[in-house]
Order: C-alpha cells, then structure tokens, then sequence
C-alpha cells in the first residue's frame, strides 16, 4: 500500500510540475540579458524573463548594430524601432517608450551612454535620452564602445579618443587600430 501511495505522488509531483512549465511559441529566441531574453514572433519581437512569464509583447522591430545580431537590454533599456516612422528610440523592461524614436540608428548603453546616429551626424545620449555630446564624428565614421570613459571614434579618415563629454583626449591622429586587451586599445600612426 505504501508503494501505491509514494508512486500516486511521484505521478501527481511530476504531473503537476510538467503542467507548470510555460510554453513561448516563437520563431527565435536570443540569450539573457539583464535577466530578460528576446524572442520574435511574427516579425515582430518581444521579451521573457527568466521565468517564462512574457514581460514584453511581442511588437516592436528592433534596431541592432551588426547583422545577425539579436536584441538585448543594457542598463535596462534597449532601442527599438517605431513602425510607423521607422526611428529608433529606447524602451525599458516593462515595454515603456523612454527615449522617443528620432534617430537613425542606436547602440547599446555602456558605461551609462550610447551613441546614435542623427541625419547627419552620431551623438551622445544618456540613460535619459539627454545629448552629452555632439560633433566628434562624421555619420559614416566608426565608434567603439565605452571603456575605461573612453570610446575610439574616426574623424575624417583618423582615429582619436574622446571621453563622454566629446572631448578628444587623444586626437584624431591614427590610421588603425587594434586591439590589445579588453581594457586598451592599440593606436598606429603613420611613418
């Protein structure tokens, strides 16, 4: 009888636990970040917590920088594109609009900044949409993450360094770089 009993209650623990699980149904599904994972549906993306419960509907597009990349959340926010106008801005991790959709392309926030791009030209932005920083680089230039408050950034055609004011502490004087460790880069001027 007891044998009746423990395997009655194993079957029921088992039951019920399979009957807890949650089911997303999508058409990819991207890694967590702060504690939130994307997942799209429909062309369309959305967000689940770690666990299962669907914190963000499925219905924004999302800008990201490189292709093949997913979207993700960085200091709690992450940029989205508006559908209507197709501008990117940032939302946060309940969906909310934080940073209306006015740019043309958007980075991912480190070190509490992010850089987006303009009509004509990339500026700096804060957690709270604020410019920082402007006129350090051209809208085709390339720009680094932060690291150590300093991000590489080309004007013209050479590389410099500014901190997250937009202030050059090295100048625009390197034709390449690379990288050395995660925490400095490599510089290289010209003969």
């Amino acid at each position: 009888m007891r044998v009746i009993i423990l395997i009655s209650l194993l079957f029921v623990g088992i039951y019920s636990s399979l009957l807890s699980q949650k089911v997303i149904t999508a058409n990819a599904v991207g890694t967590f970040s702060d504690d939130v994972a994307p997942f799209l549906l429909d062309n369309k993306w959305g967000f689940f917590d770690k666990a299962g419960n669907i914190v963000i509907q499925p219905i924004f597009k999302v800008f990201v920088n490189n292709y093949g990349d997913l979207p993700c959340f960085s200091e709690g926010l992450t940029s989205i594109v508006d559908v209507e106008t197709e501008r990117v801005g940032y939302i946060n991790k309940k969906g909310e609009k934080k940073i209306a959709p006015v740019y043309y392309s958007a980075t991912s926030f480190n070190e509490g900044v992010a850089f987006v791009g303009r009509q004509n030209d990339h500026v700096l932005i804060d957690t709270s949409g604020n410019i920082i920083a402007q006129n350090f680089v051209a809208i085709n230039g390339y720009y680094s993450r932060f690291s150590n408050n300093r991000a590489c950034v080309q004007k013209q055609f050479a590389f410099g360094y500014i901190n997250k004011s937009g202030k050059f502490v090295i100048e625009p004087k390197f034709d390449t770089l690379g990288n050395v460790k995660v925490s400095m880069r490599l510089a290289v001027a010209s003969p």
